[in-house]
């Protein structure tokens, strides 16, 4: 194909070529044609450019997302925070002690049981209160009560102000993307674990860890699919324990509740407020009574929380339009307030409570001797009073604001983002590479304890980073494509 015609205009002056009369004479040898290297400059220019992009664009994505939206003045995290952002807080620092939890106990098993359960039972890290920051199964009711709350929070919303159509539409979105959000980000967290477990990489020190023995790839993927099917097959209560990710039990209990939660709040959406508390308070005592689905119990507290959330807002009721007398305003007030931080240090009292040895341990022997007969056991009776800690613990919360501050830092609304991230890669991370660097720098300062902490320095903020970028990469996705679908779907 022939070039297009080059004019005048595009050569420096001194390189166009003059005729020497009038008359154009044509001169090959002083014509000036244009070299290949100047021809292909421009796209080895772009190539060169592009390439540095993607790089640089790699490289930032593979960054915490705290340090990119710093590094390119985005206002991502200036933003308002919504009236319950709260809650999200919570979920990010509970994902955290969750991560704790598992990462510490793997190491230290003596700190399941009580503070003075026994003589060898007293390092201060068991002491009621400092447990917290390793209390993982206070954080699974925390997770199932915050999810009865957000789930309904719209939902009852809706229902307040009337929307029928609204709320049918919102029910509809949320059933329909629920098992996508949940399950579709766990499938490449299970399969990296499997691939670990394959080479020999994954092992925990904790005996009621169940680690499957490595086998050829073929049969371990197979092992894998089978795993994962079980965890998707949503027509069973029972509860089981996914050897690829020993925290996901809580999944398909998540996904079930989910479905009762809405088909409930459909069922009442035409009720009156009072009966409707009413009829969802009976089934939270009546699930946690017969022992059968104790975490319903939780999600239906959650649905009474969002409840008591929207009166408040909705009600003009003032303490001052009921006492007059200024001094005994205060003390009423102040008698209120008292009552909240009773209720919340009393919820965090039994949020510590002990895996093991709690019949003994200070403090928790007079609960254990009153825990129902239908929840033995540690893990039950770590059940039962947890069950009613967390809700009791988010009432104080909501109503005594000095106990949300700390989960409207940057810190905790960070955690909370990737919490779910967090919850999901902690486990493949912690029992693969993080038990080589763990074990390795034990063995090597010879002190277990400075050894752990040194090692907890590398391997927890690894944890955080790489759920930050696994958010990103695959959590945000899920949302999107479930969304995506849903629009897709629609007459």
């Amino acid at each position: 194909m022939a070039s297009a015609p080059l004019l005048a205009e595009e050569f420096p002056q001194d390189s166009i070529p003059l005729p020497s009369s009038s008359k154009f004479e044509f001169d090959p040898e002083k014509a000036v044609i244009p070299s290949r290297r100047t021809s292909f400059t421009p796209l080895v220019r772009n190539s060169i450019y592009h390439l540095c992009s993607t790089c640089k664009g790699m490289f930032l994505y593979l960054l915490p997302s705290f340090i990119v939206t710093k590094y390119t003045g985005s206002s991502q995290n200036s933003r308002k925070l919504h009236p319950t952002a709260y809650l999200d807080g919570i979920r990010g620092v509970a994902s955290f002690v969750v991560v704790i939890h598992h990462y510490l106990l793997d190491y230290f098993p003596h700190l399941h049981h009580g503070f003075a359960a026994s003589p060898e039972y007293t390092s201060f890290l068991q002491f009621p209160f400092v447990r917290t920051i390793y209390a993982g199964r206070f954080a699974v009711p925390l997770f199932f009560v915050l999810s009865g709350y957000v789930l309904s929070y719209k939902s009852i919303r809706l229902i307040h102000d009337d929307n029928g159509s609204a709320l049918l539409e919102s029910l509809c979105s949320s059933i329909f993307r629920r098992g996508m959000r949940l399950f579709l980000p766990v499938i490449p967290a299970t399969y990296y674990t499997m691939i670990m477990i394959h080479n020999g990489w994954h092992r925990s020190l904790n005996r009621t860890v169940k680690v499957p023995a490595p086998l050829p790839l073929w049969n371990q993927t197979a092992h894998w699919s089978a795993e994962v099917q079980a965890m998707l097959y949503p027509f069973t209560w029972q509860e089981r324990r996914h050897i690829y990710g020993i925290q996901l039990w809580t999944l398909p209990i998540e996904f079930r509740a989910s479905l009762v939660i809405f088909l409930t709040l459909l069922g009442l959406s035409k009720a009156q407020t009072a009966f409707r508390m009413f009829v969802v308070g009976f089934l939270a005592v009546y699930s946690l009574a017969t022992a059968a689905h104790w975490e319903m119990s939780l999600f239906f507290a959650g649905i009474m929380l969002a409840e008591l959330n929207r009166i408040q807002l909705k009600s003009k009721f003032n303490l001052k339009n009921f006492i007059q007398d200024r001094t005994k305003l205060h003390w009423a007030e102040q008698a209120i307030q008292g009552f909240w931080v009773l209720l919340f240090m009393f919820s965090w009292f039994l949020g510590c409570w002990p895996d093991k040895s709690a019949d003994t341990s200070p403090g928790y022997v007079f609960f254990t001797s009153i825990t129902p007969s239908n929840m033995p056991g540690d893990w039950g009776r770590t059940r039962f009073w947890a069950t009613l800690a967390a809700p009791m613990m988010l009432l104080a919360m909501e109503n005594f604001p000095m106990f949300r501050r700390p989960f409207l830092t940057p810190c905790a609304q960070y955690l909370g983002h990737i919490s779910f991230a967090i919850y999901i890669v902690h486990s493949g991370i912690c029992y693969s590479f993080g038990r080589m660097i763990t074990l390795g720098i034990m063995d090597w300062t010879g002190v277990n304890w400075w050894g752990f902490m040194l090692a907890a320095l590398i391997v927890v903020p690894s944890v955080v980073w790489i759920a930050d970028v696994y958010w990103r990469l695959f959590d945000v996705t899920s949302v999107n494509f479930a969304r995506w679908v849903w629009n897709k779907s629609l007459k």
